[in-house]
């Protein structure tokens, strides 16, 4: 057996460790935006959206006000990357929010993910709106610059586009709202969406003894599709309306599944 002197592993270890040891300016600053970025969501969540005003940068103050700030129940911080230099940084975080669906004039619930921006002013961290990345929604992206007057680029007012009632119950469907089966056999449901922006889909609960239902994925961009696989036992029969959630428009896609 080959003999390894120990003597040569020590430098290998101490030289991979310290590279992976991340350099204390930059740990500093990861710790000062993530301290930072938690005091402003919790005023974000406790609603003193005043208060939370000192944390943001001069020349976000107006979107912020024109309706940046933050409707959530709780949150959680996921994620902070500083870039080089230490003075900008991007804090992702993981909220219950509530979220004001347009067409159809009420508040819908969900969960949702953000990364969010940061810069240093005078040895501050600061939030700051960055148009260029506005998050996007269903309807499109978010521009809370735009107000009344101002035309985005689907024509419409605001920053992101209002489709009527009908308009928006058709634009995450499914190829065919009916499925007719036999036991031991499975068929296959697209659904689309042909919304501006993302939606989140999910199976609601139902109960038929043999008949199982799965999404080969949950979240849809613009344009993308999602395979709704609906598997039939030997031994199933009857019949049942899965229904499909969408979120956060609170719209719902019903399948009709037929056992025969």
């Amino acid at each position: 057996m080959r003999y390894i002197d120990r003597r040569f592993l020590f430098p290998v270890v101490a030289a991979s460790a310290w590279a992976q040891q991340q350099a204390p300016e930059a740990a500093a600053a990861e710790a000062a935006v993530r301290a930072r970025a938690q005091a402003f969501f919790d005023l974000q969540v406790a609603k003193k959206y005043r208060q939370a005003e000192a944390m943001v940068a001069d020349e976000s103050k107006d979107a912020y006000y024109d309706g940046r700030k933050y409707n959530i129940d709780n949150f959680a911080i996921t994620k902070v990357q500083v870039a080089e230099g230490n003075a900008l940084a991007d804090v992702t975080i993981k909220a219950n929010v509530t979220v004001m669906v347009p067409a159809l004039g009420q508040t819908v619930h969900t969960e949702g993910v953000e990364t969010t921006h940061w810069k240093t002013e005078n040895g501050e961290w600061f939030y700051y709106i960055n148009p260029e990345k506005a998050p996007l929604t269903p309807f499109g992206k978010f521009d809370p610059q735009a107000g009344a007057g101002k035309t985005n680029a689907g024509g419409g007012n605001g920053g992101s586009a209002r489709p009527d009632l009908a308009t928006m119950l058709r634009a995450v469907h499914a190829d065919r709202d009916s499925v007719e089966i036999k036991p031991g056999e499975n068929q296959t449901v697209k659904l689309a969406n042909a919304l501006p922006g993302p939606v989140d889909i999910t199976i609601e609960s139902f109960s038929l003894p043999g008949l199982s239902a799965k999404l080969d994925k949950r979240h849809l961009e613009q344009g993308e599709t999602a395979s709704l696989a609906i598997v039939a036992a030997d031994s199933a029969s009857g019949a049942v309306t899965v229904f499909i959630d969408v979120s956060p428009l609170g719209t719902q896609v019903p399948i009709k599944v037929n056992i025969r």
